[in-house]
C-alpha cells in the first residue's frame, strides 16, 4: 500500500517518474545484457588460457612484475582471465599492465588483445547502451499511452455528467441547445464549465465548436449530438488541430463575405447619391440616372503626368445621352 502511495506521489514528478520507469523497465535488459557479456568474456578467456598464460608466466619467471602478485596468475585459469578482462575492459584499470608485457614479448598475441577489446568494449557495450536506450524509450511510450486512457476514462466519465447538465441548462426542454443557451450555462453553471474545462473546451472555443458541430445551421444542437461530436473531436489529438483550424477558416470566411456584401452595397448607395449630387450641382436638377455625360476623347499630346499645369492640347467631345444638339 505504501509502495502504491509512493507511486502517486512519483507522478507529481514527472521527469523523476519517467527515469524510474525507464531504470525498471531496462533491469531485465540489463539483466541479460550481463549474462551475454559474461558469456563473451569467458569465451575470451578460453582462449587467453591457452594461448596468453604461457607467454605470461614466462615473464614472470624473470622478474618483471617484480612485487605484483596476481601479475603472473592473471591469465592461469578462466575465472582469473574473467577477472582480468573485466578489470582491463569494463572497468579500464591497468590495461597495460600484463596486456603490454605480453604483446612486447609475443608480438602475435596482439590480434587477441585487439579482438577482445573491439568484440566486448566497441561491440557488446555499445549494442547494450543501445538496447537499454530503447527499453527506456519504450517505457516513455508506454507511459504516454497510459496517460491518453487515463484522459479517456476522464472524457468517458465527463460525456455521462455533461448529458445530464445539457438537460438542466435546456431552459425550454426541446431536447436542444442553442449557442446561447451552451454560453450562458458556461457563465453560469459551475459544474458545467468545470465539465467541460475537464475536456479541454473553454469560453472562447465554444463559438468555433458551436459552428463546426452545427453542420446544418439549424441554430440547435440535440444533446447527445453535441456530446458525442464534442467527445469525439476533443479525443482524436492527431485532428484535433486541422479541424479547429478548418472551423477557424470557415467563420473568417464567412464573416468576410458578408463584410464584403455590405461594402458593396455600402459603396453603391454612396456612389449613387454622389452621382446624383454631381448632377444636380452641374444641371441645377437631378437628371434620371439615363442622362449621363458622355465624353469621347479625340486626341491628347504632349500631356505632362508630373505637372499640375503644363503644356498639353487635348482635344474632346462631350455630349449629353439622348440630346445630339448638346454636343
Amino acid at each position: 500500500f505504501r509502495l502504491l502511495r509512493f507511486s502517486h506521489l512519483l507522478e507529481l514528478f514527472r521527469e523523476l517518474h519517467i527515469m524510474l520507469t525507464g531504470f525498471m523497465s531496462a533491469m531485465k535488459a540489463m539483466a541479460w545484457a550481463s549474462i551475454m557479456l559474461l558469456m563473451m568474456l569467458t569465451l575470451w578467456s578460453i582462449i587467453a588460457v591457452e594461448v596468453l598464460h604461457p607467454v605470461n608466466v614466462r615473464i614472470a619467471e624473470r622478474g618483471y612484475y617484480g612485487d605484483c602478485d596476481r601479475c603472473e596468475r592473471a591469465y592461469s585459469s578462466v575465472f582469473a582471465s574473467n577477472l582480468t578482462f573485466l578489470q582491463q575492459i569494463i572497468a579500464g584499470d591497468s590495461w597495460g599492465l600484463t596486456s603490454l608485457p605480453i604483446i612486447e614479448e609475443e608480438p602475435a598475441t596482439f590480434i587477441i588483445f585487439f579482438a577482445v577489446l573491439i568484440t566486448v568494449n566497441l561491440g557488446l557495450m555499445n549494442l547494450i547502451l543501445t538496447v537499454i536506450v530503447d527499453v527506456a524509450h519504450t517505457a516513455r511510450e508506454e507511459d504516454d499511452t497510459r496517460k491518453i486512457n487515463e484522459k479517456a476514462r476522464e472524457f468517458e466519465a465527463a460525456k455521462v455528467k455533461l448529458l445530464h447538465l445539457c438537460e438542466e441548462l435546456d431552459s425550454n426542454k426541446s431536447g436542444e441547445l442553442c449557442y446561447e443557451e451552451l454560453l450562458n450555462g458556461m457563465e453560469t453553471n459551475p459544474r458545467f464549465s468545470t465539465t467541460l474545462a475537464s475536456m479541454d473546451v473553454s469560453p472562447d472555443d465554444m463559438h468555433i465548436i458551436f459552428s463546426m458541430l452545427d453542420e446544418d445551421g439549424s441554430g440547435s444542437l440535440s444533446y447527445l449530438e453535441f456530446v458525442e461530436q464534442l467527445h469525439k473531436l476533443k479525443s482524436q489529438d492527431t485532428h484535433t488541430m486541422l479541424i479547429f483550424i478548418r472551423g477557424f477558416l470557415k467563420d473568417v470566411r464567412t464573416k468576410l463575405i458578408e463584410h464584403m456584401h455590405t461594402t458593396k452595397s455600402e459603396i453603391g448607395v454612396r456612389t449613387e447619391g454622389l452621382v446624383r449630387d454631381v448632377k444636380k450641382v452641374l444641371y441645377g436638377s437631378c437628371l434620371p440616372l439615363e442622362s449621363a455625360l458622355n465624353i469621347k476623347i479625340e486626341g491628347a499630346r504632349g500631356l505632362r503626368t508630373d505637372e499640375a499645369v503644363g503644356a498639353s492640347d487635348p482635344y474632346c467631345c462631350c455630349e449629353i445621352a439622348g440630346k445630339p444638339d448638346t454636343k
